[in-house]
């Protein structure tokens, strides 16, 4: 079983309180959400499984492709070529209505981009998509994940 303080969930929270610029991602730091008095903050530890269980839902389908039209993938791309600039992550979530979800997208490891998606139906489609430039050569991976932080599902592609 897993134990977080709620000064960690504070931190879960203000991780998805962000903007995403041209230059990277843009976070509120944990203190200046709890105004710098960290004895204010009630460290009992917390089961972390309650708070998952009230975020529902999963993920049906997920691709990387060329491109998404008329909502739907128009291929599924399985390694990334060197001519391809633009690689869109498509994924059908059911269950999360009225819900938080977002798209982590990491290089070798490093979050590159966090795509934010408000779920409006029972079924809904999301995409979110990235410039690839020809020195990036490695591992990709998106990361569907809920607002607590719960990773979905995650795929991964290698650009050889």
């Amino acid at each position: 079983m897993k134990y977080l303080t709620q000064t960690t969930i504070v931190v879960l929270f203000s991780v998805f309180s962000m903007n995403v610029t041209a230059g990277g991602i843009t976070t509120i730091s944990a203190k200046s959400l709890i105004n710098h008095e960290e004895s204010s903050v009630n460290t009992t530890p917390t089961r972390f499984d309650r708070i998952l269980n009230t975020i529902g839902g999963s993920v049906s389908r997920a691709a990387f492709t060329r491109a998404v039209v008329n909502r739907e993938p128009i291929d599924t791309v399985k390694t990334i070529k060197n001519n391809l600039r633009h690689l869109y992550f498509f994924t059908e979530l059911k269950g999360f209505m009225g819900e938080t979800v977002f798209h982590r997208w990491e290089f070798d490891g490093e979050v590159i981009a966090e795509v934010k998606f408000q779920i409006g139906g029972s079924r809904w489609r999301v995409w979110s998509n990235t410039n690839i430039l020809p020195n990036l050569l490695g591992e990709w991976k998106v990361s569907v994940v809920d607002i607590t932080g719960r990773i979905i599902q995650e795929a991964m592609i290698n650009r050889e």
